[in-house]
């Protein structure tokens, strides 16, 4: 007997961070009034960039959440959204390497009552 799996709602499914880092996430925007966002590394070996295969590996970088500030200048010491976007990119390119399959990576976008996943096209060298 074969079973049909929704590719939509595998994506859904899988391509979010691991309830762990959700929470650690919010954790760290509620003890910094000046951060309005936090952003979460993340990367799946194997991936092609805009495919999704039904059972697709998604890993987060384990214990690693940037907070920010939804703009692009510093608030204080709370760097600007772009950069720790770029950091958490950098970050989970390192660890696909290290995986050493190729694949993609990409960003959650944590706030207080949502979380948004981006797959990020910057190239892998």
């Amino acid at each position: 007997m074969t079973s049909y799996i929704d590719p939509g709602e595998d994506m859904r499914r899988r391509w979010l961070p691991t309830n762990r880092a959700v929470r650690h996430a919010r954790i760290l925007l509620a003890a910094e009034p000046a951060a309005d966002v936090a952003v979460i590394p993340m990367y799946q070996p194997g991936k092609q960039h805009g495919i999704w295969l039904t059972g697709q590996t998604v890993l987060t970088v384990p214990g690693v959440v940037f907070i920010a500030t939804n703009s692009f200048t510093v608030a204080g010491i709370i760097p600007g959204a772009s950069w720790a976007r770029d950091a958490a990119c950098d970050l989970a390119r390192d660890r696909l390497r290290a995986d050493g399959r190729g694949g993609t990576v990409a960003y959650a976008i944590v706030r207080p009552s949502s979380v948004v996943v981006f797959e990020d096209f910057g190239d892998l060298p």
